[in-house]
């Protein structure tokens, strides 16, 4: 039931850039669901066309903006120009409202931020990454995000510290699990089973550490390996060509439902390269410890403060290789080592429940 008084007439407009079916988006999906539930208007502005995680969600109005991504250079920054225009015109075309908050996630949606500044309006930034080094829009996106925030979201204290803004702006907020993906894994417990299911979840990139994961599955053929991948079928055989003789690994590419896949595993492994980068927050991390799976994850970012060295799994260096195959190794090893990772990852996930989320975010609307 919602909450109007609550919610007190408050209307909200969310500004993301790319729907899919990775990290921000469903991060904001689940904002929106609960400041629903909550009882507060919720209008979505974002690309037109696919399906991600913030398609479809009840009782949001939607406006679309024309973006997609490009192989060609050109053509993806003309389409990101255009939609960068459309996002100011649609925060200019309304007449300003005394309660409405314009809610934007990641730094990415810098049209509408420049036209809800122009405008005076309260601008409430969910801020994932850092910008790249050398990477120009990026570094603009920050400039305009420090510029016109009110308030700003991290979704880790390493995020947090990177931004030079002040600290009275700044409010720490981890990211959470939906309520279904709580309550669907809060009874599982994974078993030490032969074979050792390793997994990895993300997008089709190097400096995700993809090509790792594949060494180590071609390497450690007693373990299975499942890589589960954010693109489309074109781009993973663009970018890996043919990897069929590999036996025990397997490729997913971009299923809507992610959680039969830790119902298989018994080690996620985050391998992002540290030198290329940085884990702002690390979602796979704590969707694995919801199902008690321990992980390994990098040793710096905000993926770092959620995972305690030797607790819930461990942090290694992927660039390490043979520190990375020794752990993966010992914790394929030992079952009664397994276990107390696994004891210690289900008891850390509760930190990561949305309830918790939604209340602070909702603070910070008030």
């Amino acid at each position: 039931m919602h909450n109007e008084n609550k919610a007190n007439g408050v209307h909200i407009r969310c500004y993301h850039l790319l729907n899919d079916f990775s990290g921000s988006p469903r991060v904001l999906s689940l904002v929106v669901e609960g400041l629903i539930e909550k009882g507060y208007s919720v209008e979505i502005i974002t690309s037109r066309g696919g399906k991600g995680f913030l398609s479809e969600i009840k009782d949001v109005s939607y406006s679309f903006v024309n973006y997609k991504i490009s192989k060609n250079k050109l053509l993806w920054g003309l389409s990101l120009f255009y939609a960068q225009f459309q996002f100011f015109i649609s925060s200019l075309a309304r007449k300003r409202k005394e309660k409405e908050i314009i809610y934007i996630n990641t730094i990415l949606p810098f049209g509408a931020a420049i036209g809800a500044w122009l405008l005076n309006k309260r601008i409430i930034y969910h801020v994932h990454e850092f910008p790249a080094q050398g990477n120009m829009l990026h570094k603009f996106a920050a400039f305009v995000f420090k510029r016109t925030s009110t308030k700003a979201i991290f979704v880790s204290k390493y995020l947090l510290d990177k931004y030079a803004i002040p600290s009275s702006k700044k409010k720490l907020v981890y990211n959470a699990l939906p309520a279904s993906f709580v309550a669907n894994s809060k009874d599982f417990k994974p078993e030490f089973s032969n074979p050792f299911v390793v997994l990895m979840l993300c997008s089709i990139r190097k400096y995700k550490g993809v090509d790792v994961f594949v060494r180590l599955a071609k390497e450690l053929k007693d373990l299975e390996f499942t890589l589960v991948l954010n693109g489309t079928v074109e781009e993973v055989e663009a970018y890996f060509g043919d990897i069929s003789a590999i036996n025990n690994l397997k490729i997913v590419v971009s299923p809507s439902n992610v959680q039969k896949f830790y119902l298989e595993a018994n080690l996620v492994l985050n391998l992002s390269l540290p030198d290329l980068w940085i884990e702002t927050f690390g979602l796979t991390a704590i969707e694995a410890m919801c199902y008690g799976i321990p992980v390994v994850v990098p040793p710096v970012g905000g993926i770092a403060e959620i995972t305690e060295q030797g607790k819930e799994g461990y942090q290694v260096d992927s660039r390490d290789y043979s520190l990375l195959e020794k752990t993966i190794i010992e914790i394929s090893s030992s079952k009664s080592l397994y276990d107390q990772l696994s004891d210690n990852a289900k008891i850390k996930s509760k930190d990561f429940y949305p309830d918790k989320m939604i209340n602070l975010i909702e603070e910070i609307i008030n």
